[in-house]
């Protein structure tokens, strides 16, 4: 059979079409219909040979048939009364061809001289003499063929036989439904396992890649900072470059990993008690080295009396070490200017909310409806200013969905940015949380004096800082909080 698609109307109608019925028979939507059937060119199946069996008996035709209408031929899926030698006949004797052109049943007591079936090759060369053909048709309604009964006397075909005929057809489509039902559900089916399989591929090679990347650069980097204290002063800017293009490398191969193991669905939150001024204190403590060489100021404020909370620490340290490192990153500080970089959090008994606000170059509205993007820069190319790979809030987006939470961000281009993080979270059990960080971490490098880091969790050293229940925002230019 000629390839369904392989016909367009401005081409001849095949041998054998009649011209009324070529538009309906070389419908592409029809055609497609019937070739998803998976039927045309099968072999005989009980389920369709007693549909025709039963048609027989009960019209008392000798012929009966079920049967599928190509593009040039018509193919027998069932056939009661004649020879089985060969299932298929060219169009030219295809009597069914005009049930589906019409889409309704044809009924015909005697073909010879019918203006439809009297030239019919079946009529001239094989003597069938009546007929009576009602559509079959798919799920979507297309028809597909005819149901069909064919007698070699002239009959008058009763009500009762046009009613026996559209059973069998209603219960031919029904089998035709069941079969596309099937294979739908064994598509969904392998789907399913295929997803399954490349998950677990997936899962080895991010297992892979974080063995064979993450370890051999940790020993290059542990290297380069040796180095970097041994050697002599002329060679020691080489050594630190390597260590500074290894920390490059290292945190663009964790956020892609990190992203790769959201999308694989193989990063669970794991909720556990958390001392948050602990953990805020930490990631203000890993940007150190960067704040001190830009002389930038950074601040935690954490209120008094806040208790443990049950929260997945792993996924929150994540959220705040790239919205603190972000933030030191984009902001300027002495000589060019009094940066400021400032992290303070607030519970209200369900939810955990923590800001990060900086006073550096800001964010054009342009550019942050784009902000949380994949791989998006605010200055790429040429133009670039600050090293990065526009992975980091992408990943701050992402882990913090994962937690159940959501991220905003407000910027003034010049004036700076806050960006907050809410996540639900409750208060750790008393005998299960950690004690609360105490104290301040003041830390003033003495080879950069112009740069400080301020780890503040007191109210007393809130205070120093005039950091007031959020009412820095204001002095930053960014707002009145609500």
């Amino acid at each position: 059979m000629r390839p369904i698609s392989s016909y367009s109307m401005t081409e001849p109608a095949p041998e054998g079409l009649h011209p009324a019925a070529a538009a309906a028979v070389l419908d592409p939507d029809r055609l497609g219909a019937l070739a998803a059937t998976g039927l045309p060119g099968t072999g005989p199946e009980d389920e369709f040979d007693r549909l025709t069996s039963l048609t027989a008996r009960s019209t008392g035709a000798p012929i009966s048939l079920v049967t599928l209408v190509g593009s040039d031929r018509s193919f027998f899926k069932s056939v009661h009364g004649l020879p089985e030698t060969d299932r298929t006949v060219s169009l030219a004797r295809s009597m069914c061809q005009h049930v589906v052109a019409s889409g309704e049943p044809l009924v015909v007591g005697d073909t010879r001289g019918h203006p439809l079936l009297g030239d019919n090759g079946a009529v001239i060369e094989l003597g069938a003499r009546a007929y009576l053909g009602v559509p079959l048709r798919s799920p979507a309604g297309h028809v597909l063929g005819a149901v069909c009964a064919v007698d070699v006397e002239p009959r008058e075909w009763s009500p009762d036989d046009v009613a026996t005929l559209v059973a069998t057809a209603a219960a031919a489509q029904g089998e035709i439904a069941l079969r596309a039902e099937r294979g739908a559900h064994q598509a969904a089916d392998e789907a399913r396992v295929k997803a399954e399989r490349m998950g677990r591929h997936q899962a080895s090679f991010l297992a892979n890649m974080s063995h064979e990347i993450r370890t051999p650069l940790t020993a290059i980097l542990g290297f380069a900072e040796v180095l970097a204290d041994e050697v002599p002063d002329d060679l020691r800017e080489f050594a630190v470059s390597v260590r500074s293009g290894g920390e490059r490398l290292l945190g663009t191969i964790n956020a892609v990993l990190d992203l790769a193991q959201i999308e694989a669905g193989r990063m669970d939150p794991s909720p556990r008690p958390t001392d948050v001024g602990a953990l805020l204190a930490a990631a203000v403590r890993d940007v150190h080295p960067l704040a001190s060489a830009k002389g930038v100021l950074v601040a935690v404020g954490v209120p008094p009396g806040m208790p443990a909370l049950t929260l997945d620490s792993g996924l929150l340290d994540r959220v705040v070490s790239n919205l603190v490192g972000n933030a030191v990153k984009f902001t300027e500080g002495r000589p060019t200017g009094d940066g400021r970089v400032e992290v303070r959090v607030r519970y209200d008994g369900t939810r955990l909310r923590v800001e990060v606000s900086d006073t550096g170059i800001g964010i054009s509205p342009d550019d942050l409806r784009h902000l949380f993007e994949e791989f998006w820069q605010v200055s790429d190319g040429h133009a670039r200013t600050h090293e990065g790979n526009g992975l980091g809030l992408a990943l701050v987006r992402r882990v913090t969905a994962l937690m159940g939470g959501e991220v905003t961000a407000e910027s003034e281009l010049g004036v700076g940015s806050r960006f907050t993080v809410s996540v639900p979270a409750l208060a750790a059990p008393a005998n299960g949380g950690t004690a609360q960080l105490r104290g301040a971490l003041l830390t003033r490098p003495p080879t950069v004096p112009a740069g400080r880091v301020l780890a503040d969790t007191t109210a007393v050293a809130a205070r120093a800082l005039n950091l007031s229940a959020f009412g820095t925002a204001r002095s930053l230019g960014l707002g009145s909080d609500k």
